[in-house]
């Protein structure tokens, strides 16, 4: 068993740490995904019906050339409707952990594995959770995520981990002797 009572960390998050967090979890959620799915559909739909209904309101006062050049126009439209709706879904997650996390912004936040628990101080209080409490230990390529079983997450930012190869080696621990997954998806991005 590797000691962890000796393993502490100092680290602020800001917006951009919970936005991953965020961000990370809407792009795992069966749910989210069907959504955007589901908006894609609709968006490829209303431009085929509003097509449709302008080819046979116009039919008699349009050459055909038009309809011909509108064609790559309402392709295009389909093919980069994900890429503009991805960017647009980024805005609002940000507007919304702007206002949810707004009073946990770069306040200091204590964070301390010891043999069968973590310890965590911020400016709300003191917690202890149990290893056994934890679901899946999650790393992508800037932060560490701990996830519990009851839903919350621990957002580790590794650009605020002076030694990250210790704190992944303790955390890949935990999960191996508390039967816990870990999961490294350092390729993630979101969408």
């Amino acid at each position: 068993m590797v000691n962890k009572g000796h393993t502490n960390i100092t680290y602020r998050l800001n917006s951009q740490d919970y936005l991953q967090q965020v961000l990370y979890v809407n792009s795992r959620s069966e749910p989210s995904k069907k959504q955007r799915k589901r908006a894609w559909l609709f968006v490829v739909l209303m431009i085929l019906i509003l097509s449709l209904l302008l080819v046979y309101l116009f039919m008699d006062k349009i050459e055909l050339g038009h309809y011909l050049g509108a064609i790559p126009v309402l392709i295009l439209g389909i093919f980069t409707f994900p890429f503009f709706h991805k960017k647009i879904l980024k805005r609002q997650f940000l507007e919304f952990v702007n206002e949810s996390y707004k009073n946990s912004f770069d306040k200091e936040t204590k964070l301390s594995f010891c043999n069968d628990h973590i310890e965590i101080q911020n400016s709300t209080g003191e917690s202890k959770i149990q290893y056994s409490s934890l679901a899946k230990i999650i790393e992508i390529s800037s932060h560490f995520f701990i996830v519990i079983k009851a839903g919350a997450y621990i957002v580790l930012p590794k650009s605020e981990i002076p030694n990250m190869v210790g704190i992944r080696t303790t955390l890949q621990s935990i999960a191996k002797e508390n039967e816990i997954s870990y999961s490294s998806e350092l390729d993630w991005k979101w969408i």
